[in-house]
């Protein structure tokens, strides 16, 4: 039954079920939550009459007033709201898990949501586990899409076993091709009957990570800070559940010590990767730079040649060919200087051995004192600021 029809844009569904998916009414509470923080409006229920054994999940009869006698069957409802700086809508679906038909019930759903466009589909469900009500609810979240997996930083579904609505719900929607990913957080089992507002707190942070979504959890963090102080005192009035409880926290430390193992053990094995890698790029680098030096300085000796071709002829500059291979010259050194290479300039400098290569001597002058640079046999190039070779010169002394 539709009472109306939003317009909505990119909405995902949020849908919980009371029930055998639903420990400690984890689920359920958490959407329940979510409803009022959003200011979620109701638009829309299934019909319980096809779906629902009256026998087992009986309608309840409440006064109104405390005069007229009303009955409130088992429902699965709609609401849609937006979540404060979202630009998308959310469609929260709380309902009960129904007796009979679930495959048309699930088909039903998928139909329905197939009509408002939703783009995702997000179940919550809280499980009974061996875990201590003095620790955070952990939360495990699963998908059966590989995409879906990589891009919400989720595992894979690989659960076998008996399930539920939730995993009929999300098989009809992987037939339906619409993505699909299910949060569930454990709770004591322990304390079962009771709700844990605390496996709620855990879902709606874990689904704020998951929609990107601020999500003011405060009231639900005081209920839960509340939850374990009544736990905690009637689990110290039981000797055996709270030796039960010490144990489990035991069994935990043991395990948070053995995951810190491994991972030490990972990040040393990681760091020891990384600094392979670095030595081994740093190796490839030097690689390519003695490649590339090599090149150059052939490059540079075929240089000299057309140096030495120029030099060769005092004037040519009415030769067509000789005022060719002048511009090739030119073309030549531009192209060198494009990959960092300039040419040393040592006539008349002090001789640097760091630079400069003596093969030749000469008498000093007042034009070239002694120690100076009075000749250059061949030029010498820089690469930056290191030597690509250096100029062979003769010295004044």
């Amino acid at each position: 039954m539709v009472s109306s029809r939003p317009e909505l844009e990119h909405p995902i569904l949020i849908a919980a079920f009371r029930g055998w998916n639903d420990g400690g009414q984890g689920a359920s509470l958490a959407t329940g939550y979510l409803a009022k923080l959003w200011d979620a409006t109701r638009f829309a229920e299934i019909e319980p009459e096809n779906f629902f054994d009256f026998q087992a999940t009986r309608p309840h009869v409440s006064l109104e007033d405390g005069v007229t006698r009303r009955i409130d069957w088992p429902s699965t409802v709609f609401y849609h709201g937006r979540p404060e700086g979202q630009e998308r809508d959310v469609v929260l679906l709380l309902g009960i898990e129904p007796n009979l038909r679930w495959q048309t019930f699930s088909d039903l759903i998928v139909d329905f949501i197939k009509g408002l466009r939703v783009e995702l589909v997000v179940s919550l469900g809280a499980l009974l586990a061996d875990v201590p009500h003095t620790r955070p609810c952990p939360v495990t979240g699963s998908a059966s899409d590989q995409e879906l997996v990589e891009r919400l930083g989720l595992s894979a579904s690989r659960y076998e076993g008996p399930t539920g609505i939730v995993g009929v719900l999300h098989d009809a929607c992987r037939q339906a091709e619409i993505p699909s990913a299910s949060l569930w957080a454990a709770v004591p089992h322990y304390v079962s009957l009771t709700p844990s507002p605390k496996a709620a707190l855990a879902l709606c942070e874990r689904l704020a990570e998951l929609i990107e979504a601020d999500i003011d959890t405060t009231e639900l963090a005081e209920a839960a800070a509340n939850y374990s102080e009544q736990v905690s005192e009637a689990v110290a009035s039981d000797p055996d559940t709270a030796a039960y409880i010490e144990e489990l926290e035991q069994r935990l430390a043991t395990k948070d010590a053995e995951l810190q193992q491994i991972l030490t053990k990972y990040r040393g094995a990681s760091e020891e990767f990384e600094q392979a890698r670095a030595r081994l790029r740093k190796e490839v680098t030097k690689d390519v730079e003695r490649g590339r030096r090599s090149m150059l300085v052939s490059f540079l000796e075929v240089l000299d040649n057309l140096d030495r071709a120029l030099a060769a002829v005092e004037d040519h500059t009415d030769d067509p060919v000789l005022n060719g291979v002048a511009m090739v010259r030119q073309q030549f050194l531009s192209t060198l200087e494009g990959f960092g290479v300039t040419r040393i300039e040592p006539l008349g400098q002090p001789f640097d051995p760091a630079r400069h290569e003596a093969v030749a001597a000469t008498p000093a002058s007042d034009a070239f004192p002694s120690g100076h640079v009075s000749g250059v046999v061949a030029p010498g190039y820089l690469i930056g600021d290191e030597v690509l070779r250096a100029a062979r010169v003769a010295v004044a002394g």
